[in-house]
């Protein structure tokens, strides 16, 4: 009789040769180039301390290393390709799944891609297949999972990475399920990570891309895993307080799950942006500290915890802190890349601002998660006036998507920043856009 982890491992197989709709082909095709650029801009922003890394090891040329110029053996490749697309805090999410999944899965998957020499039809369904990996797993295990310090992005994004790994290289469904096992029992990441200023929250997205990518060889082996690592006594039971069997073996059925995710317009953790967007819509100017009394933000419980804190310690901590997010959209109308940077976090009248900003749970709001993650501002003048406003989507979401035209100009904006130029950023999106058909011409674009 099929079991639990029998039952996932066929809907992944069967996606992995299956037509898929174009809908959900064309949100593969934008996974890919959102993940380009925004490892472009970690890229830029890391190319001293990356390089020192990599420079570390014997040269080899297997695996293109974006944005830095060079070229590393497979899993170096893909651990400095997540940890910068992660480092800017611009790659896409998944609310119910609560991760971050580009990060994980794309340098895995492009890493095995390259050296397999698989054409960009191959590319784009697995892609597809790693995000529905990766999502059912992590609505499944949520939000018992978070809840005990798991960090999902870590966790469910190794799984993503090694199913999509898998069918890059064309594996049956039992070889699919030895390196579920192999990933599911080598998956890891814990969000104390994200605390006192700390620098190593990428690490976690680049530790599930080559633990995923080694997971995903290993069914090479034909080794074979325990009958059943999802809900077996000692499997991925252990790392939460209850698995939600539905939404491991729910049968495929469009949309997928990769048309379910959210992509970021701002520079700063998901759980700033629906205060963020809030900021933004109820700032006619730039206010002061003088004029106001008091910046209120209600939101949800679990956006509070490693979020409140008005004490910045970096750009880091900036871009993890609601109040400092909502205190340099305040002054600013902004929150870019920019906007998180030294000229900021050190600046004397935004962390006045910064200072101003209470983080309050509401109930009414903790109620609605997961289906929405909402923010009401409130801001309080000294004359006695307030302006408020409450965002229940915040734009990237899918049911506030960003258009095609938001996703060229954040294209355009982090690949110029990453040093390419206006001429290859056109190449570049010429060839994802039909990438089908090109997938070889993208690596010396890209390098």
């Amino acid at each position: 009789m099929a079991n639990v982890t029998d039952l996932y491992i066929d809907r992944l197989y069967e996606m992995s040769k299956m037509e898929l709709p174009a809908a959900t082909i064309s949100e593969a095709r934008k996974c890919l180039m959102d993940f380009l650029a925004c490892t472009f801009a970690g890229a830029a922003t890391l190319r001293e301390e990356q390089d020192n890394f990599l420079n570390a090891f014997p040269p080899s040329a297997e695996a293109t290393v974006i944005g830095m110029g060079r070229k590393a053996n497979l899993y170096n490749a893909a651990l400095v390709n997540a940890f910068n697309s992660h480092v800017v805090e611009l790659d896409d999410g998944h609310r119910f799944c609560m991760a971050h999944l580009e990060a994980p899965i794309l340098p895995a998957i492009l890493a095995a891609a390259e050296i397999e020499g698989i054409n960009g039809k191959q590319l784009l369904q697995a892609i597809c297949v790693g995000y529905e990996a990766a999502v059912r797993v992590g609505c499944a295990i949520q939000p018992g999972h978070r809840g005990r310090g798991f960090h999902v992005t870590g966790t469910a994004g190794t799984i993503g990475a090694a199913m999509g790994v898998a069918a890059v290289l064309g594996c049956n469904a039992q070889q699919m399920k030895g390196a579920l096992a192999a990933a599911v029992t080598s998956m890891a990441g814990v969000l104390e990570i994200q605390e006192d200023g700390s620098q190593l929250k990428p690490y976690n997205a680049a530790k599930a891309a080559i633990t995923g990518l080694a997971a995903g060889y290993q069914s090479r082996t034909g080794f074979c895993g325990p009958d059943d690592i999802l809900c077996g006594k000692r499997g991925l039971l252990c790392l939460t307080e209850k698995v939600d069997d539905s939404c491991l073996t729910a049968p495929l059925s469009a949309p997928f799950q990769i048309e379910g995710i959210y992509r970021k317009p701002y520079a700063s953790c998901r759980h700033t942006h629906a205060p963020i967007d809030a900021a933004l819509r109820i700032r006619e100017r730039a206010y002061t500290s003088q004029e106001l009394d008091e910046i209120l933000v209600y939101t949800h419980k679990m956006a509070i915890n490693g979020h409140d804190h008005v004490r910045i310690q970096g750009a880091t901590s900036a871009k993890m802190s609601i109040p400092f997010s909502v205190a340099v959209c305040i002054a600013t109308g902004k929150a870019g890349m920019d906007e998180f940077t030294a000229t900021y976090t050190e600046n004397t009248e935004i962390l006045a601002l910064t200072e101003l900003v209470k983080v309050v749970e509401d109930p009414d709001l903790t109620a609605l998660v997961p289906n929405k993650r909402a923010a009401r501002v409130v801001l309080r003048f000294k004359d006695g006036s307030e302006k408020q406003m409450q965002i229940d989507y915040p734009k990237g979401e899918p049911e506030n998507p960003l258009s095609d035209a938001d996703m060229e100009e954040k294209f355009y904006s982090l690949a110029v920043f990453g040093g390419k130029t206006p001429d290859q950023a056109d190449k570049i999106i010429a060839i994802v856009r039909d990438v089908e058909n090109c997938l070889d011409q993208l690596w010396d674009l890209v390098i």
